[in-house]
C-alpha cells in the first residue's frame, strides 16, 4: 500500500514537472521600402484554452527591435505589434521579420506579418 501511494506521488509530481508545449512560428522576410515604413505583426488564438504569447520583431542583423509579451491571450484575441523601421529605402534595404513564442501548438494559432507604407498604405 505504502509502494502504491509513493508512486503515485512521484507520478503526480513528475505530471506537474513535465514541461508544457510551446512553439515558434516565423513570418517570410518583411522588407519596408522607405524611411519609417511600418513592420506589423499579428497572431490571433483560434486553440480553446487562453495562452501566452510573445511577439518578437527582428531586424535583418537578426536583432530584436520589439519584444512584447502579453498577459494571457483566450481564444479569439488578436495581438498586434509594429515598429517603424528608420533608415529603409533606397539602397539600404532594413528587412525584418515576426517571430511568434507561443504556449501551445502551431495549430493553435494563425499569424501573419506585413509591411505597411507610410505614404499609400499596405505593401502588395
Amino acid at each position: 500500500m505504502v509502494i502504491g501511494r509513493v508512486l503515485a506521488v512521484v507520478a503526480f509530481v513528475l505530471l506537474l514537472s513535465w514541461p508544457t508545449q510551446a512553439a515558434e512560428l516565423f513570418t517570410a522576410p518583411l522588407v519596408p521600402r522607405e524611411n519609417n515604413d511600418l513592420i506589423q505583426c499579428q497572431v490571433v488564438n483560434v486553440g480553446q484554452h487562453d495562452r501566452t504569447v510573445r511577439i518578437v520583431i527582428v531586424d535583418g542583423s537578426g536583432n530584436p527591435r520589439v519584444d512584447h509579451a502579453a498577459p494571457l491571450a483566450p481564444p479569439g484575441l488578436v495581438l498586434v505589434s509594429a515598429i517603424a523601421m528608420p533608415n529603409a529605402g533606397g539602397e539600404a534595404l532594413t528587412p525584418g521579420y515576426c517571430k511568434f513564442v507561443l504556449d501551445g501548438t502551431e495549430k493553435e494559432f494563425r499569424a501573419a506579418g506585413a509591411v505597411f507604407h507610410i505614404r499609400t498604405g499596405l505593401q502588395p
